[in-house]
């Protein structure tokens, strides 16, 4: 079912496939977007400020302020919650992480292609990878494999939250039981923005009109320790055997903080291929830390 919260007593759509909804989607924001304008024209042209209150106070989709009634269901759109404090249903502030991992019901090496409700939805709709902003995952993005090329018989399928908009937070690790690389990150410097002065990354998608598929996935960047990476076609065989978009394993690992020294435990994944090396990180609620490991 595909969720259509501004609908009025319609929580989830009658669509059939995920192209219907999009179209619906863009076309409600669209509409909302048109409505801002046309009431800022009128508001303007009165010479009059708005006297209708204020959308925030209340919040939700069919709000009773002139303003509201017109374009706030676009402003509840990209919200977290509702004014309840339920979860909204929103592909604007929602996460493919939690508590700063992957979420385990979505993605796990032991489901099989049919029971992994994201690869069975990926299958339906003939979709081979999902990019996505929201939420910071450090300073490189990062990548989940749904379904490999062995389960799927063919392209291999991905999910990839890309948003490091604050890079310049990550923690530098080294673990136990692994041959780790001493990191640091430089930190945020003089800039205001949280990613830092040296983070950067772009992911590159290659598609095939011919066979009308994704071809290959590029990523390349600059770390928060101010390393440059470049991974040509994470979808290859050879990234396939260092299991990128993976769990490193399954059970915990102990790792220190560079900065602070303080000793912690968790899962890792696995992010890159640096030469002979792994670009693995663990993340707990809105921090991430990284390890070159072996």
């Amino acid at each position: 079912e595909f969720p259509t919260p501004w609908k009025e007593n319609c929580g989830t759509s009658n669509h059939s496939t995920l192209l219907e909804w999009m179209n619906d989607l863009n076309q409600f924001a669209s509409s909302q977007v048109k409505s801002w304008k046309e009431y800022g024209v009128e508001l303007s042209k009165s010479h009059q400020p708005s006297r209708d209150g204020v959308w925030a106070t209340d919040g939700g989709y069919f709000n009773d302020t002139p303003g509201g009634k017109r374009f706030g269901a676009l402003l509840q759109y990209g919200m977290g919650t509702l004014p309840h404090h339920v979860k909204n249903t929103s592909v604007v502030y929602n996460s493919w992480m939690s508590d700063g991992m992957p979420r385990s019901e979505l993605f796990c090496d032991k489901q099989p292609d049919g029971k992994n409700p994201v690869g069975r939805f990926m299958k339906n709709e003939k979709l081979q990878i999902i990019l996505s902003g929201h939420q910071p995952i450090g300073d490189m993005p990062w990548p989940i494999l749904v379904s490999s090329r062995d389960e799927t018989n063919g392209s291999a399928r991905w999910v990839i939250p890309c948003d490091t908009s604050f890079s310049g937070d990550t923690g530098w690790t080294t673990t136990d039981g692994c041959e780790s690389t001493m990191r640091k990150n430089v930190g945020r410097g003089s800039v205001k923005s949280g990613r830092g002065e040296v983070s950067i990354c772009e992911t590159l998608v290659k598609f095939c009109h011919s066979k009308n598929e994704v071809s290959a996935i590029d990523m390349h960047g600059c770390l928060s320790d101010g390393s440059n990476y470049v991974m040509k076609n994470i979808t290859s065989n050879d990234y396939e055997n260092f299991r990128i978009g993976r769990a490193l394993a399954t059970e915990q690992k102990r790792f220190y903080d560079t900065s602070s020294g303080i000793s912690r435990e968790g899962i890792f994944w696995i992010k890159a291929k640096f030469g002979h090396q792994r670009l693995v990180s663990h993340g707990k609620g809105y921090n991430v830390w990284n390890a070159l490991i072996r």
